[in-house]
């Protein structure tokens, strides 16, 4: 035999859904990108050599940060390097 439901079934289901939906976005690590990126994050995002990253850091291409003897990008000018280099139609 068929189950009517009603309005507040819905709204009662919705609810529900809303609350569990909540509950796994707090469990989840933030998934935010990271600000500052390691050559191996850079070389892996990129596609290239270890090489290639030293002429590009060399021909300051690619903007980067030292502190105590490791280089950090900041992907915010790993992007706005992209954003220079896009070929134009």
């Amino acid at each position: 035999m068929p189950q009517v439901l009603t309005y507040e079934d819905f709204k009662e289901f919705e609810a529900r859904i809303l609350r569990e939906i909540e509950e796994i976005k707090k469990a989840l690590p933030s998934i935010s990108p990271k600000k500052w990126l390691r050559s191996s994050d850079i070389k892996e995002l990129l596609g290239i050599s270890h090489g290639k990253l030293q002429t590009m850091r060399n021909n300051k291409e690619i903007p980067f940060t030292v502190i105590g003897g490791t280089i950090f990008y900041s992907l915010e000018d790993v992007n706005r390097m992209l954003d220079g280099k896009k070929q134009r139609k």
